[in-house]
Formats: C-alpha cells, structure tokens, sequence
C-alpha cells in the first residue's frame, strides 16, 4: 500500500509538469492527494509496534515530522520560485519557476521508494500462544522438589496450560472488541473538521494575505515556514506535556487554541474582503 501510494503520487507530480491545463492541474492535485494514505499508513504501523505507554510520545514525533514537512515544503517551494530560467531552454515548458517545485518533491517521491522498498516489511500475523512451549516453565521451590518429581511435573503442566489458555482467551477478547460506534463518530467528527480546519487555511490564507498585505510568493512561503517552526515545538516536547497532564486535557487544550485563532479572525473578516474586492 505504501509503494502504490506513492507511485500515484508520483504519477500526479508527473501530469502536473507535463501539462498546463487548468483540469489536468487539477486531476494531478486529485492524484496526489492520493499520498495522504501514507499517514494513515504510518501511523497504523507505528501503533501495531509501539507500547502503550510510549503511543502518545511516538504519535507526537510522526506529527512533529508531519509539521516539519510544511515547514520545509513551503520553503523549498519559496526557494524553486526565486530561481529564474531563462525562456529561451529547450523544454521550458516543462522546466520553469512553476513545475521546479514538482520536479523536486518526484525527486523526494524516489527516494522515500527507495526507502521503503529496503526498510519496510510486512510484518507477521500475531500468533496467540497456544501451546505450554511458548511460556517459560515453572520453578520449583526446594521443598516441592524434594520426593514429589512426578506430580510436579503434572502439577507444573497444569498451571501452565490454565495460564496459556487465560493468556489466548485475553488476546483474543481483545481483537474481537469493537469500539462503541459513538465514539467511532466522535473520532471521525474530530479528524473532520481538524483537517476542515486546515484545509481552509491553507485554501485563503495565502490569498488573503496576498491580497490584504500585498505579500508575494516569497513572503507567504517564509511567513508558513515560519508558522511551521511554531508548530513543531510543542510536539516535540510532547513526552513532558503527558507527563503533566491527561490526553483527554491535552486534546481540550489544543481544540481551545483552534477556537481562539479562529474568533481572533473574524473581527478583520470585512476588512480582509474589501481590501480583496479591491484588488
């Protein structure tokens, strides 16, 4: 599954230097989009491999990494547009300031291939134990040893194969339960409208800005890199903020920090749209 999404991304980046056809702009946009799987992918991994204990502070570092990746990516993006290629090369159309960028993030595309082609591996079913094999045996005290070897044995056999039996019977309890479909609801509503969120602050701000403050390209990508930066210190400092409080407190906090960025907005929203009307 990583290796397809990847190769459709790839495939989108592609249609997008080879054509500059508003729809097939947007079919590459459509293509690429595809790559998101890669986080869902990466993180079911990270989850299939990671203690309990440790979930929290591991999902914080795929974040952090996640953040780091709009950090760079509108920098990159800032420092392709700054390049100037002459008109006169052959192939321009397919080599500018615009499509320099995409030939960029193809040449990352190959290289996470690469990377999971010899780094990642499908990882076996887990086995339920069993069989009294896969537990260590039992150990004796001194004074059961002494004149009882054989209902020892017997005894040791016992407890090891009611221990195993437990052990299969909690393991396959736990695969067999299902999350309560309210709280299914509750998690898609949050992953809807965190990406709702981000989606359209990603979709205006940059045309805002660009309308209101008369930034350029260069401008907007330093201004993100920049609210990148910011982003990626609380996630890497994650482990210490669990340490202090709750998931559940942290989840809050995080949704009460959306909500003031969001009504700290509205009171320029008729400022912004008549200084963009203008333009």
């Amino acid at each position: 599954l990583l290796l397809v999404s990847l190769l459709c991304e790839g495939a989108g980046y592609v249609v997008y230097v080879a054509s500059n056809n508003p729809w097939a702009i947007l079919v590459s946009r459509l293509i690429c989009g595809t790559g998101a799987g890669n986080v869902s992918l990466s993180r079911t991994i990270v989850t299939a491999v990671s203690k309990p204990a440790l979930l929290t502070e591991r999902m914080s570092q795929l974040t952090a990494a996640q953040a780091l990746g709009f950090v760079f990516g509108p920098l990159a993006g800032t420092l392709c547009g700054l390049i100037v290629i002459p008109a006169g090369w052959d192939g321009a159309t397919l080599l500018d300031s615009f499509t320099l960028p995409a030939w960029f993030a193809l040449l990352l595309v190959l290289v996470n291939l690469l990377t999971v082609m010899l780094y990642f591996s499908d990882q076996p079913a887990r086995k339920t134990p069993d069989s009294a094999q896969q537990l260590p045996a039992a150990t004796p005290s001194p004074d059961e040893e002494h004149g009882r070897k054989e209902p020892l044995l017997s005894s040791s056999s016992s407890v090891v194969s009611t221990t195993s039996s437990a052990r299969a019977a909690a393991l396959a309890a736990a695969d067999a339960a299902e999350m309560p479909t309210p709280l299914k609801l509750v998690f898609f509503w949050c992953f809807f409208t965190e990406l709702m969120v981000f989606s359209l602050a990603e979709t205006t701000l940059v045309p805002q800005t660009t309308a209101y403050y008369r930034w350029d390209v260069k401008n907007n990508g330093f201004v993100w890199a920049a609210c990148g930066f910011v982003c990626v210190i609380p996630l890497l400092n994650m482990k210490h903020l669990n340490a202090c409080m709750s998931n559940r407190v942290l989840f809050l906090v995080g949704m009460a920090c959306h909500l003031v960025c969001l009504l700290s907005l509205t009171p320029w929203a008729a400022v912004v749209s008549d200084a963009a009307a203008s333009v």
